[in-house]
């Protein structure tokens, strides 16, 4: 689990630097750490994505540090890119990006995290949720969750809506229950109707 205080680099202009969490093993899913102060980073977005480069294979690097260090958090350092360019405001037309690149960490970059991977390529495969993130819209009445993955291998997003909010991805496994991957890849909801929308009703549970 990590809760982040939705505080990260700036960037000037057009492009920034955007800072995200990266969870997955078997598939690997970089979550953007959103800040409601600055437009560029008023973004929540879940991706599904490869990792690729000019030699090696870098989602077995990362896949192995993981599993050999038992490290709960990685991070993702992009280079400055426009994060909402991965969307296009026409659903006809393609995207006009789905690279970029950066470098990943463990632990978190900003935090003392350790370069393990430099220059890599990100290649978005699948978009699970991206939303523009307004303070002046409607907060949740009860505590929600976006449910990706694949597999077993399976996360709980919290879905962020207005301040004061807070950005939380934990593993999870689901009992009782099977979702088909196309499901998940577009991000099931789920609703803790019990639960106010607050950090200390937050679901405590496994660390991504």
């Amino acid at each position: 689990m990590m809760d982040h205080g939705m505080h990260h680099h700036h960037g000037h202009g057009g492009l920034t630097v955007h800072g995200m969490l990266i969870v997955g093993e078997k598939t690997v899913y970089p979550s953007h750490l959103p800040m409601f102060t600055d437009p560029k980073h008023a973004i929540q977005a879940i991706l599904e994505v490869n990792f690729t480069a000019e030699s090696g294979n870098p989602r077995s690097v990362y896949a192995n540090d993981r599993q050999r260090t038992g490290t709960k958090v990685y991070t993702f350092q992009p280079k400055r890119f426009v994060l909402s360019g991965l969307v296009s405001p026409d659903p006809e037309q393609p995207p006009p990006c789905r690279f970029f690149k950066g470098n990943v960490f463990q632990g978190h970059f900003e935090r003392g995290g350790e370069p393990i991977l430099e220059d890599v390529v990100v290649e978005v495969t699948n978009i699970v949720h991206f939303r523009e993130l307004d303070i002046h819209s409607q907060g949740l009445p009860q505590l929600g969750y976006l449910l990706f993955g694949k597999g077993r291998e399976l996360f709980l997003a919290h879905l962020i809506t207005k301040p004061p909010d807070f950005d939380q991805v934990l593993s999870v496994r689901v009992v009782g229950h099977d979702f088909t991957d196309e499901q998940l890849g577009q991000g099931v909801l789920v609703a803790f109707p019990e639960r106010a929308n607050s950090i200390p009703e937050r679901i405590r549970g496994e660390s991504g």
